[in-house]
């Protein structure tokens, strides 16, 4: 029994690796591929803030939608970028961390309220209802 035990620690010591890599790869790819959409269409990415700052309300924050219009993609392009090729990884892992812990509780209220038409999570090159999301 502990032998058998003792095989299966040795295979996943063997494999982890290989799945940290792999995971990497897949939400880097997914963070750039987002970041790249939504950098080709600054504009569609514009409305879709204001979309979400009028949903809730925000009036203070319709002065910063340009700033953050061009900041978001750019950050998700290049913390995707940075956990593809594996360069700062503990910073981009911790700065991915925290747009997902902004963006799923977003996501969630987004999904069971539905304040915007669509999710806006990859710009017009991938629609996906708020519900999917």
């Amino acid at each position: 029994m502990a032998d058998s035990l003792d095989r299966v620690k040795v295979a996943c010591q063997r494999i982890q690796p290989f799945a940290v890599v792999a995971l990497r790869w897949v939400v880097g790819a997914v963070f750039i591929f987002s970041g790249f959409v939504k950098g080709i269409d600054l504009w569609g990415v514009i409305y879709k803030v204001t979309d979400y700052i009028n949903a809730f309300g925000w009036d203070w924050a319709l002065p910063y939608v340009d700033v953050v219009a061009v900041m978001m993609p750019l950050a998700e392009f290049t913390i995707g970028f940075l956990l593809f090729i594996g360069s700062f990884r503990r910073v981009a892992v911790w700065l991915a961390l925290a747009i997902m812990a902004f963006m799923l509780p977003l996501t969630a209220y987004v999904a069971i309220y539905d304040p915007v038409a669509d999710c806006g999570c990859f710009g017009d090159a991938l629609v996906i209802s708020n519900t999917v999301t």
